[in-house]
């Protein structure tokens, strides 16, 4: 079993960078996306927390295979057509992004509202207030819940192949419609293991360190 792992090694690397690249690209720009939805969310305006909220109900409540397949397959059929990995990133970063927003705002309404009336006093736009004041404040609440939200990525990018991208789980796929062997699906879950394993790791540093320094 050991030996046939060993000739899967390459293949299976190859769909590793593509589910590393996805998981960092997506988690980065959900982070981003929720934090402004999250801003959309606590503003004054009706009308964009209206719409704030109605994005955050319909990506909750439906699965991410449909959104997948709408970005994919739905867009096209109106003109939009998205390449294969910008199709899955896009889904991904919406999906975790309707999770990950009321986290956010949850972490944005912990900030004592003296903070934000000093802000309010020396002038600062909404834009610098988050960006100033809002953001980093937050950040040791964020942590642990952004590092979640890595994971939660993480195990969903299985779901990629839908769009085409030879990814960690499609290659194991591949491999074991080739070969018959299933323990293939054993050693990506052993991946897939040590891979939380480093992100709840990094977490836990990342939030002492941001602990200490405030």
């Amino acid at each position: 079993m050991i030996a046939n792992w060993a000739s899967y090694a390459g293949e299976l690397f190859e769909g590793l960078k593509i589910t590393l690249l996805v998981t960092l690209v997506a988690s980065m720009l959900t982070v981003i996306w929720a934090s402004f939805v999250a801003w959309l969310r606590l503003g004054r305006n009706r009308i964009l927390r209206g719409i704030a909220i109605a994005y955050i109900e319909l990506f909750r409540s439906t699965p991410i295979i449909i959104q997948i397949f709408a970005i994919f397959t739905v867009l096209p059929s109106i003109g939009l057509r998205i390449p294969p990995f910008e199709s899955a990133i896009a889904a991904l970063v919406l999906n975790a992004g309707g999770y990950l927003t009321e986290n956010v705002r949850s972490a944005f309404r912990s900030i004592p509202e003296g903070l934000t009336e000093v802000a309010d006093a020396l002038g600062m736009s909404p834009y610098t207030k988050l960006r100033r004041v809002i953001l980093p404040q937050s950040l040791k609440v964020m942590i642990p819940v952004c590092a979640n939200t890595l994971l939660f990525i993480l195990l969903t990018t299985p779901f990629v192949f839908l769009v085409g991208l030879q990814e960690m789980m499609m290659k194991a796929n591949t491999i074991q419609a080739r070969t018959g062997d299933y323990t293939v699906f054993f050693l990506v879950s052993i991946i897939y293991v040590v891979l939380s394993l480093l992100v709840h790791l990094g977490a836990n540093v990342l939030e002492r360190r941001t602990i200490s320094h405030f």
